[in-house]
């Protein structure tokens, strides 16, 4: 979870920014990375900053941890209150971040 510092830094920052800036939450696939994210998006919620999963909805082909129904709905729960909506079924699966292999966004 963000440190109290951290968090302090992120809502400083979200507060001067436009509403309409997306930031973008590369965590692990579990339970920790998607409640961080809920978390985070309390922090930017009143700032009107949108929070929008990174890799994080990855079709995971095999690779990782086996997960419990009820993780899977803790995780499927945290994802809705991070305002994920589109995370209406996630993986049986688990995942660390550092197994993904990073795709760098568009710019164009």
């Amino acid at each position: 979870m963000p440190s109290p510092a951290w968090v302090a830094g992120f809502r400083a920052l979200t507060c001067e920014l436009p509403r309409s800036m997306v930031f973008h939450h590369w965590g692990d696939i579990d339970v920790g990375g998607f409640r961080i994210a809920a978390r985070l998006q309390e922090i930017a919620m009143p700032a009107s900053v949108s929070l929008q999963p990174w890799l994080m909805d990855i079709t995971l082909d095999g690779r990782g941890n086996e997960v419990k129904d009820s993780t899977r709905d803790a995780m499927r729960a945290a994802a809705i209150r991070a305002g994920w909506s589109t995370f209406d079924r996630l993986p049986a699966l688990t995942l660390e971040q550092e197994r993904v292999g990073v795709i760098l966004p568009s710019l164009i």
